[in-house]
């Protein structure tokens, strides 16, 4: 008679199939590494063509901001000129007719007197 039954084990693999195991699970290994070194390359190589779009479109908005801004800065410099040679030429204008004015005044005062004058005088008497 048989002795009892023993639970199953697995079948043994061949010692040669176990070292193909290892060999087939060392070189998936190798190729996961080498993808996994392929994305972090791909992916740093994207971040860096990244940097490099964002830095370029930077430098290019911040010159044409400054060029706008020079070409503003120019515009109201020029428009703060002409106001001012306008108001030197408004006080100028100013001064002129005040002294006309004080002339004119002058005139009509000495006028004013001698009309005064005269007509306190008797009036003469046509006959």
């Amino acid at each position: 008679s048989r002795p009892a039954a023993s639970p199953r084990r697995a079948p043994r693999r061949p010692r040669g199939a176990i070292r193909t195991f290892g060999r087939a699970q060392a070189k998936l290994d190798a190729a996961r590494e080498k993808e996994k070194e392929r994305g972090t390359t791909r992916t740093d190589r994207a971040v860096g063509d990244l940097r490099v779009q964002l830095e370029t479109t930077f430098a290019a908005e911040k010159a044409q901001a400054s060029a706008t801004f020079e070409a503003a800065r120019t515009k109201l410099q020029a428009d703060l000129e002409e106001v001012a040679v306008a108001r030197d030429d408004a006080r100028r204008q100013l001064v002129t007719e005040k002294t006309r004015a004080d002339v004119a005044t002058e005139e009509l005062t000495t006028a004013t007197a001698r009309a005064g004058t005269d007509l306190r005088a008797p009036p003469s008497r046509c006959k």
